[in-house]
């Protein structure tokens, strides 16, 4: 994992690098240099890492440590999809009427308290428990996941967003591969630092510091939004 992630990184650097170069470059990696898309892009990208991370985390649990079948553990992480899916739009509206900040904060508030509540709970989670905080967490993802990538496209001048827009999109794919690959190989090297105890038990306890790792990137994207997300202060009106 650490070979492949070094490698795509100094891949992205000289990409950067040869674009500035470049009379029309492919992106215009300018977009950077907003600070406050910098940082709405910071807290998406952990959002999709996280979120990804979780989807792999849960079916594992359910199937390894509560030995139960992969059709449980769909049905288990069912509901949450839905919540998600039906909250996208409904999201949008609220952030029309009441801007930007109360349903993202909301939203990245849920998946910190869920993130919480499942490190707190990971060592005896029932399938429906994990339903149950799922819906939490994915209630979250569905108020502030879509509105973190509309405010951070809003954040940048007209002649930019498309740029920004292929790079949020871009970077999402790799957010998405890194979560899955930091949670898999915390739980695969759980399992073999407590080989000598039961594959769930292991299992169970790898889950437990995935989900620490989780929570703490919540709080960095939580912080993050709070800055971004600061109410401008009111110039003064002269008399």
């Amino acid at each position: 994992m650490a070979g492949a992630l070094i490698i795509g990184i100094v891949a992205l650097i000289l990409l950067i690098i040869r674009s500035q170069h470049l009379t029309n470059p492919m992106i215009n990696f300018q977009v950077f240099r907003q600070l406050q898309f910098s940082g709405y892009l910071g807290a998406f990208l952990i959002i999709q890492l996280m979120t990804l991370g979780q989807s792999f985390i849960l079916p594992t649990y359910i199937q390894l440590v509560n030995q139960q079948t992969a059709i449980v553990a769909g049905l288990a992480v069912l509901p949450g999809a839905v919540i998600a899916a039906a909250l996208s739009p409904i999201s949008g509206r609220i952030l029309d009427k009441f801007g930007a900040r109360r349903p993202i904060l909301i939203g990245m508030s849920l998946i910190v308290l869920a993130l919480l509540v499942f490190v707190l709970t990971s060592m005896q989670l029932t399938s429906t428990r994990i339903t149950l905080i799922g819906l939490l967490y994915m209630t979250g993802i569905g108020l502030g996941a879509g509105n973190v990538m509309t405010s951070a496209l809003q954040s940048l001048p007209n002649d930019l967003q498309t740029n920004g827009n292929a790079v949020l999109t871009t970077l999402q794919q790799f957010a998405g591969a890194v979560g899955t690959s930091l949670v898999s190989t915390i739980i695969g090297q759980s399992q073999l630092a407590y080989s000598k105890t039961s594959l769930n038990i292991s299992t169970a306890i790898g889950t437990q510091r995935a989900f620490e790792a989780l929570f703490i990137l919540a709080i960095v994207a939580l912080v993050l939004l709070i800055i971004v997300l600061r109410p401008k202060s009111k110039q003064p009106t002269s008399k």
